[in-house]
């Protein structure tokens, strides 16, 4: 396995775009809407979104969408 790069700008990008996208729109965005923006793949999106999740800088709701929350401090 890979060593995550720390100089990777992307968990920022999705952090960014998930708290724009919230004061826009007054809910999260989805996995999609997240690749389409950043113009990557849905499961890079999401293996990002497990690596924010397990650094405790964001929270989701198992099985429901759009439950992306940005936990303070992050």
């Amino acid at each position: 396995m890979r060593k995550p790069n720390p100089n990777n700008p992307r968990p920022a990008e999705i952090l960014q775009f998930i708290t724009d996208y919230r004061r826009l729109k007054g809910f999260a965005p989805s996995i999609r809407e997240m690749a389409e923006h950043l113009n990557t793949s849905t499961s890079l999106v999401d293996y990002y979104l497990r690596r924010l999740e397990n650094q405790g800088r964001i929270r989701r709701d198992p099985g429901i969408a759009r439950s992306i929350v940005i936990l303070e401090g992050a």
